[in-house]
């Protein structure tokens, strides 16, 4: 009954929609006097008949609660994440879950309780979503807490048991009056100033709870589990160093504490330490085999390492102790989906928000799966989920700017983008010099510093901004630092005169004492001019040796007549979320076939046996130069491409450099590449031609298509 609802109606910040259908009316407003809510409902819809209107309806909530009916059994099959209350039956197939539907948790009471002990439970879980939390690495250890009432007896440790009965229960409001009650008699008492500070870091005042903590280790030095807390507390306050300091107290103190361990893993993960974390979450997984927290953490470390499938089941190991750790859920989505299985990743993504609809990190991951696999308008609905439910959360930011980029939003856009230093996947290869980060302000007598980022494709696609910027800090009388990857140097330096140019430190903490602000260089586009009119005229950045390039020009000679074109069908960095993205040597039979071509192997790595297959299966391969390296002389291979007529290659730095020299280039690739900025053409790189995918297609599937316009007479290259 509707009366029982009353600890669900009085949850803060939810919106409730009605989806019982039939005569229901005098049930909702009675519950509206009742309760003081508003049970949204809209009479045009009839929830018993129109099944469909009911589903789109339901498709648009974050959550639906019922008993065993046709309303939850709907949403479960639409995969909203559904709570279902009620007793055991025999569509759990013997499971303590209903594997029909993988979106649906199950609230059942226990024997001699009545259903709404489970409506009880679920406002309490609720509430505790709602409350702030943290992101990154599962913290474990600490205490936590729940139970209402206050009492008059003013005995101290009586008063103490139902602080923590209180804060157990979810009820923090009594629990934080409880314990200010203890204190007020014992102002030193260790555990009250511990369990009063840890709460105030869950109810969003993290300052205030470290202030707490640190008050409890002070009056209670071997307190281990108040380390422990403090140290997780630091944590989620950024300073990774001094928590973990706090752990390492905690292990002289119990050198088994799995806690301890585990969490100390994430704090070096949080200073960019993740191969020292890894052993350190081991240590505790085997300190306590059933600590889920030590399992999850420890895929997050190997994740970050690159180690998806390693990651991948340590994540399941957390997930078989603990069904319900929604982070799990989401942290083995991200695995899946970079392991290249995006349907068991959304299936793990609809899991963890059954588990916790409000779960920000959930949303935003969600976000990003649609967006990959090219959804992008509920991708764009559940990013802005997750920022309603966490406003500024680092991700759901960075993915919705990259939809803005993609739909040609671009102020917003490069807004969003850059949160990406924010997020999981590149905190730790930001650049962050003890300087002022530069937004666009006049450079006159600064020097600034623009540092590399992401891959080296990447890195050519934003300098082709670089001389517009050095034009500009010309003007203002300033000067540009360019740091970039050691073997772009000897071309940059070249390519940019006005600028430094020198070769970016090993280490991203390495000092900068030469400057006075710094900005990475993705963000320049922001900031020297965010429209589409910023990119008018941009002419091609970079500029090869030109003696190299005569040299090259008579070596290809040799090759006797025909278009010479540079070939390249694959990334170095073969990740299976990636492979769509590229081709395989054998793919390329319409295009090595043709007699008017001359092909030039710009493929870098090891491919010599790729070659050998092509010669052998086609009576030719790509013409190849062992005295060049491809992959770590770019300043040679510059000088190569500048020698040929054209270049042809899927989403990798060979076409990007290629590009940047301003070289007719033909680029194979997917739709939905946010570098097009919104338009028909990549405008980073006027020579380039694009060649993409239709519905169902690979890249590879584009390859008859591009012989076909290699040999149609009269065609145009560039």
């Amino acid at each position: 009954l509707l009366e029982h609802w009353g600890p669900l109606f009085a949850v803060p910040g939810l919106v409730f929609v009605n989806l019982q259908y039939g005569d229901c009316e005098a049930e909702l407003r009675t519950a509206e006097e009742r309760f003081g809510v508003t049970i949204h409902r809209w009479a045009d819809l009839d929830l018993k008949d129109d099944f469909d209107g009911a589903a789109a309806l339901t498709a648009n909530l974050d959550l639906v609660i019922s008993p065993a009916m046709s309303a939850g059994e709907l949403a479960g099959a639409l995969g909203v994440p559904v709570w279902r209350f009620g007793t055991r039956d025999w569509t759990q197939l013997g499971t303590g879950v209903r594997p029909w539907f993988p979106t649906m948790r199950l609230f059942q009471p226990r024997p001699g309780e009545g259903l709404e002990t489970a409506l009880v439970q679920m406002a309490k879980l609720l509430r505790a979503t709602a409350s702030p939390r943290g992101r990154g690495g599962t913290p474990a250890g600490g205490a936590a807490g729940a139970g209402d009432g206050e009492t008059a007896d003013p005995d101290p440790d009586r008063l103490l048991e139902q602080a923590v009965a209180a804060h157990r229960a979810g009820s923090f409001a009594v629990a934080a009056h409880l314990y200010e009650r203890v204190l007020a008699h014992r102002p030193r008492d260790p555990v009250a100033l511990h369990l009063s500070g840890l709460l105030a870091h869950q109810t969003g005042a993290p300052e205030r709870g470290e202030a707490r903590i640190a008050a409890a280790v002070a009056a209670a030095p071997e307190y281990a589990t108040a380390h422990i807390s403090l140290g997780n507390v630091r944590l989620a306050l950024g300073r990774a160093g001094a928590a973990a300091a706090g752990f390492r107290t905690a292990l002289a103190l119990q050198p088994g504490n799995a806690a301890a361990l585990t969490n100390l893993g994430n704090a070096l993960d949080a200073l960019e330490r993740s191969g020292a974390a890894v052993p350190l979450h081991r240590r505790a997984t085997a300190a306590d085999p059933d600590l889920a927290e030590a399992y999850d953490n420890l895929g997050a470390a190997l994740a970050r390492l690159g180690r998806w499938g390693e990651a991948e089941r340590a994540h399941a190991q957390a997930l078989r102790r603990a069904p319900a750790l929604e982070a799990g859920w989401v942290n083995l989505s991200v695995a899946l989906r970079r392991l290249g299985r995006p349907d068991a990743a959304e299936r793990a993504g609809r899991r963890a928000l059954a588990l916790a609809p409000a779960l920000a990190d959930g949303m935003a991951n969600r976000g990003r799966l649609l967006r990959e696999m090219g959804d992008d308008g509920a991708a764009a609905l559940w990013c802005g989920r997750a920022l309603a439910a966490e406003p500024g959360h680092a991700a759901a930011a960075f993915n919705a700017g990259v939809l803005d980029l993609t739909a040609g939003r671009l102020a917003q856009g490069w807004e969003g983008y850059d949160r990406r230093f924010d997020t999981r996947d590149l905190t730790s290869a930001a650049r962050r010099p003890a300087v002022p980060l530069w937004t666009g302000g006049d450079l006159s007598g600064r020097r600034l510093l623009v540092w590399r980022e992401q891959g080296i494709g990447d890195e050519l696609m934003f300098a082709q901004r670089l001389p517009q910027l050095i034009a500009r800090a010309g003007r203002e009388g300033g000067r540009i630092v360019v740091e970039c990857d050691p073997r772009f140097v000897p071309l940059f330096a070249r390519s940019f005169p006005q600028a430094t140019v020198r070769a970016i430190p090993v280490t991203p903490a390495e000092p900068v004492p030469d400057v006075d602000c710094h900005v990475p260089i993705g963000s320049l586009s922001r900031h020297l001019d965010a429209s589409l009119a910023g990119f008018a005229g941009l002419e091609p950045a970079l500029r090869a040796d030109p003696a190299a390039v005569d040299g090259w020009r008579r070596r290809l000679a040799g090759l006797g007549e025909g278009l010479r074109v540079g070939i390249a069908w694959r990334s170095g960095q073969l990740d299976p979320d990636r492979m769509p993205d590229y081709t395989r040597i054998e793919d390329w039979r319409p295009v090595l076939t043709l007699p008017e071509i001359i092909p030039v192997n710009l493929q870098y790595g090891d491919c010599g046996a790729e070659l050998a297959a092509a010669r052998e299966a086609f009576g030719r391969a790509p013409h190849a130069f062992p005295d060049l390296d491809l992959r770590d002389d770019l300043d040679g291979t510059a000088a190569l491409m500048s020698a040929l007529d054209l270049v042809i290659a899927p989403a990798t730095s060979t076409g990007e450099l290629a590009a940047a020299l301003g070289l007719p280039v033909w680029r194979l690739a997917r739709t939905g590449d946010w570098t097009m900025l919104g338009t028909a053409v990549r405008p980073w790189f006027p020579s380039m031609r694009l060649f993409r995918t239709g519905p169902g297609q690979r890249v590879a599937d584009l390859l008859p298509t591009v012989a076909a316009e290699l040999a149609r007479p009269g065609r145009a290259i560039g």
